[in-house]
C-alpha cells in the first residue's frame, strides 16, 4: 500500500503538484482539497485522526466558526486528547489559547 501512495506522492512532484500544510480551517475532512497548483490533504490524512473526529471538526467550524481555544475545539467538536495532542503535534494548533479563560497577564 505504502509503494502505490509514493508512487502517486512522485508523480505529484514530477508534475509540480505541492501540497500544502493540512490546516483546521481549510482541509475538509476526508477529501483532498485542490488550491491552484497544490493539493490539501484532508484532516483524516493525520495518522490518529480518523473520519468521524475529522468530520466533527469541519461541522462544528462551518456551523460556529472560529475556535475560541483549544478547549473551545475539543468542546465544540466533542473530540478527545488523544486527537488534540496529534493535531497540536503537526501544528494545527498553533497559535490558539489553551482555554476560553482570560488571562490578565495576556491583556
Amino acid at each position: 500500500d505504502l509503494y502505490d501512495v509514493a508512487e502517486i506522492v512522485k508523480e505529484m512532484y514530477l508534475r509540480k503538484i505541492n501540497f500544502k500544510k493540512i490546516d483546521l480551517y481549510k482541509s475538509h475532512a476526508t477529501n483532498f482539497t485542490i488550491e491552484g497548483n497544490e493539493i490539501r490533504p484532508p484532516l483524516n490524512s493525520v495518522p490518529g485522526v480518523g473520519t468521524v473526529d475529522s468530520t466533527k471538526i469541519m461541522n462544528a467550524r462551518n456551523e460556529g466558526g472560529k475556535f475560541m481555544s483549544i478547549q473551545d475545539l475539543k468542546i465544540r467538536a466533542g473530540i478527545g486528547k488523544t486527537t488534540i495532542e496529534t493535531l497540536r503535534n503537526i501544528g494545527c494548533l498553533d497559535g490558539m489559547d489553551e482555554s476560553n479563560q482570560i488571562s490578565l497577564f495576556n491583556m
